[in-house]
């Protein structure tokens, strides 16, 4: 698996944005909180259903709260043969570093 620390997907959206797609895998709620405005959201539960929307001739870049699922997602796609990035630290560690770089959604409390 490969892996991308937050200030390489950081040059990347600044630099080169078109040659990457970046795919957040966490859910909707929580792609609505905060998110990277260039992500595609493809929970990862839908994506075996979803596989073919992938632009494999692009750099493929997951992304989750913490790097877990993203980690699940590219072990997936290596088993299709497709090269892709694990965001290390996720979110978490992307928004921290890159505030400026994310939109806040509603949070909903209960």
């Amino acid at each position: 698996m490969f892996t991308l620390l937050p200030k390489e997907l950081s040059i990347f959206l600044e630099n080169s944005p078109e040659m990457i797609t970046l795919i957040d895998v966490r859910n909707t709620d929580e792609y609505e909180e905060i998110h990277i405005p260039q992500a595609i959201l493809i929970p990862l539960h839908l994506l075996p259903l979803r596989k073919n929307e992938i632009n494999v001739e692009k750099q493929i870049i997951f992304i989750c709260r913490s790097g877990w699922r993203s980690g699940q997602a590219c072990q997936f796609l290596e088993k299709e043969n497709i090269k892709s990035y694990n965001l290390l630290g996720g979110m978490n560690d992307f928004s921290v570093q890159f505030p400026e770089k994310v939109i806040h959604g509603k949070k909903e409390t209960l």
